[in-house]
């Protein structure tokens, strides 16, 4: 079994990407089959022996494009992307500019008996309208149509040939229409009018795709560009993506690491705030194992590779990303079933009005069916039910990224509505994940000063994070450390150097006592919450250093907000029970579970989603990635890992507990605006429809197909207006 992803292309409605699923998933050879129209995307399950080639051939026999994506290759991706934006919104604009200024022209200027240089003019735009920005319409009509499945396409494809068929006889033969009945004038404009709120809601999905390729793009900036490969001590320089397990590399200083591997020589500083979230640098030395993209220090090291270039870490957090982007929400699914359904139905209530006003009246009324049936297939289309999602998810990403809510798709916004259970981790999430220097003790007659600085000497060459803590306070007290030699890192237990003469070494009080004979004042030092160090001078303990995680300033209004709307709050963390206490006691959390592992988090996820609750986790660690996967919404810190952030569908920018209160709400606001466009789409069409057939002409009210058109256009207008004003919203009392 394996995955592929494709580039998609032509899929322009809610019925394409239907109709492209259904393909996939009754070709064999495929397993499952996911395609999201906002992204461009299919993800596909391949079954052992299937080539990628049958699922492209399977989506071309569907009418459409599609390619191989690679997950590397996204700059080019992003730059093609960034032209069709562009490129959308411009078509669009001038279809709805072109079709605005056609309808103030044909008030002042109606068409005479004779068509004049304006209704030439009108007309022309409208054909040139067909022919370029929307040639995409009766191409994917004609693909609906070989493949027997009518959606958006076949019914604006329609609309516009019968507007544009009415509009070229009144301007060809005004006289004759004028003696069967049919009023004067041209209905080009509204098919400038369809097209352009068409193009409209193509330009919003694709705005909505720019925001979740983003960290696509973030990632690659990661990836090195070449690799120094050694062959019988020569140095060959090969793009990464060559490179095979055993192959041995030169890392020279300021260099990105293109593949996994181990180092086999030499030694230097690393940064592997790419996997760990930590910018603290590690020490590169023999065995140490280095993930590709990782930023090399100073020194120059030589590694073997482990993987393969291309199946290297930086390659599957890429990956990871993709197939994370492949859902949509639910609603979507709601309108695209409505859209099979809705097509043939209107269809079949065109041709009925038609027959109605031949065969009811006393006398045949040919005018009155043609009018009836083209206002009926103009009006009809449904270009608000194709706006009503993507203009809320557009609003949404934009809304949310103002907030520090950046939403990779927008499926996890059905979920953040119905979240009633947030799951969040400790270190990082509800704390800085920055350990800080509170206290020392000092169980000799030296000064603080003097035992900071013997400590700093000794952890200034260690990798561990406590050590960066204690470098820090050294930094912010002005301490300056006397130079160490002989360091040593003892693994699991600290470290020790020679100072200034003497034996110096930090690390486990267990390790500094080994026999448990304390000081009375270090026994009460040992019983805190925080992270205990002991400082030990030739042989003499000297001092005790007490290390803190500490809240981060806004945790304990994050979660009274929570419960304040009636989600319970529980913590996980694989910290020990005391911190863990302490952090759930200050914040008002009842359930906690301490030293939990990776597992155990992803099992208490799996746990709650069987009792039948939607459940959100936030986190930030490479361990927290299970369950950021699992839950029905993961919500990474944006200060974690990077593997954290490519399992959630959601970042919270700066790390601030209170976005995750934002988030819920950003999630419940969406989704009153998705029902509240799709409730005005669908009684837009339930109220205008029976009125373009004719129902109200007794009473001397009939919709032309222009007529029908401005008031398609008012609809989109207020589905769009509607959406936008969720740039507004109130997402809390933190909110803006």
């Amino acid at each position: 079994m394996s995955e592929i992803v494709l580039d998609v292309t032509g899929m322009t409605c809610a019925a394409c990407s239907s109709r492209v699923e259904r393909k996939l998933a009754r070709t064999q050879g495929i397993s499952r089959a996911g395609v999201d129209l906002l992204q461009g995307l299919a993800v596909v399950s391949l079954e052992d022996g299937c080539s990628a080639e049958v699922a492209l051939e399977a989506v071309r026999a569907a009418g459409y494009g599609a390619i191989l994506r690679n997950a590397g290759d996204t700059t080019k991706q992003a730059s093609q992307h960034r032209a069709q934006v562009r490129n959308q919104l411009l078509a669009s604009l001038t279809c709805l500019g072109a079709g605005a200024i056609s309808m103030v022209a044909m008030a002042f200027h109606p068409m005479g008996h004779h068509a004049g240089p304006l209704d030439w003019a009108i007309f022309l735009a409208a054909v040139l309208a067909v022919a370029w920005p929307g040639r995409t319409v009766p191409i994917q009509a004609w693909s609906e149509l070989r493949s027997r499945a009518l959606g958006m396409h076949t019914l604006a494809a329609l609309g516009i040939a019968s507007a544009l068929s009415l509009s070229a006889a009144a301007i060809l033969f005004p006289q004759f229409l004028r003696d069967h009945g049919f009023p004067a004038g041209s209905h080009a404009e509204s098919v400038l009018f369809l097209l352009g709120f068409l193009l409209l809601g193509r330009w919003l999905e694709a705005k909505v795709k720019d925001h979740s390729r983003q960290a696509l793009s973030e990632l690659s900036r990661f990836q090195a560009q070449v690799a120094h490969r050694l062959i019988d001590g020569n140095e060959i320089d090969c793009a990464p993506e060559l490179l095979l397990p055993g192959d041995r590399l030169r890392i020279r200083p300021g260099e990105r690491i293109p593949a996994d591997g181990k180092v086999c020589s030499g030694r230097s500083t690393a940064d592997l705030s790419l996997v760990t979230g930590e910018s603290d640098p590690i020490v590169l030395a023999m065995g140490v194992d280095v993930p590709a993209g990782t930023l090399n220090g100073t020194g120059s090291v030589e590694i073997e590779v482990t993987r393969r270039g291309v199946d290297s870490t930086l390659t599957e957090l890429a990956r990871m990303v993709q197939f994370a982007q492949g859902s949509r929400p639910h609603l979507q699914a709601f309108a695209e079933r409505f859209v099979r359904r809705f097509v043939p139905a209107v269809l079949a209530f065109a041709a009925l009005s038609a027959l109605g006003w031949i065969f009811l009246p006393a006398s045949p009324r040919w005018s009155d069916a043609v009018f009836a049936m083209v206002a009926i297939l103009v009006a009809a289309c449904p270009c608000a039910l194709g706006l009503a999602i993507p203009a809320v998810a557009s609003a949404a990403a934009a809304r949310g990224a103002k907030e520090g809510l950046l939403l990779r798709e927008p499926g996890i916004l059905d979920s953040l509505a119905k979240v009633d259970v947030v799951l969040l981790d400790k270190t990082g999430t509800l704390t800085q994940g920055r350990p800080e220097l509170v206290e020392i003790l000092p169980l000799s007659g030296w000064s603080e000063t003097t035992l900071l600085a013997m400590a700093t000497a000794v952890e200034r060459d260690s990798e561990h994070p406590l050590a960066g803590a204690i470098l820090r306070a050294a930094g912010t007290r002005k301490v300056i450390p006397p130079e160490a030699q002989e360091f040593e890192a003892v693994p699991g237990w600290g470290a020790q150097a020679m100072v200034q003469g003497q034996k110096v070494r930090i690390g486990r009080p267990d390790w500094i006592f080994p026999g448990g004979a304390l000081p009375d004042a270090a026994s009460a030092f040992l019983g805190r919450t925080g992270s205990i160090l002991a400082l030990e001078v030739d042989g003499t303990p000297v001092a005790l250093l007490e290390l803190r995680d500490p809240l981060r300033s806004t945790a304990v209004q994050a979660v009274a907000a929570l419960h304040a709307r009636g989600v319970r709050v529980e913590l996980l963390t694989g910290d020990a029970p005391e911190p863990a206490m302490e952090a759930a006691r200050a914040c008002g959390i009842e359930v906690v579970q301490s030293r939990i592992l990776p597992q155990g988090k992803l099992e208490r996820v799996k746990t709650l989603q069987s009792q039948g609750h939607c459940v959100a986790f936030v986190g930030d660690g490479l361990n927290d990635a299970p369950a950021l996967a699992a839950a029905d919404a993961g919500l990474a810190v944006g200060s974690g890992t990077a593997t954290a952030m490519g399992a959630a569908r959601l970042t919270l920018v700066g790390g601030d507990p209170q976005l995750v209160v934002r988030a819920l709400e950003l999630g419940r606001q969406s989704r009153r605006y998705f029902l509240g466009n799709l409730a005005w789409a669908f009684g837009y069409n339930a109220l205008l429809l029976p009125v373009a057939a004719g129902i109200l002409s007794p009473w001397g009210l009939r919709l032309s197909p222009g007529l029908s058109a401005l008031a398609m256009s008012l609809s989109s207008v207020s589905v769009l207006l509607h959406s936008l004003s969720l740039l507004r919203a109130r997402l809390g009392p933190s909110g803006n």
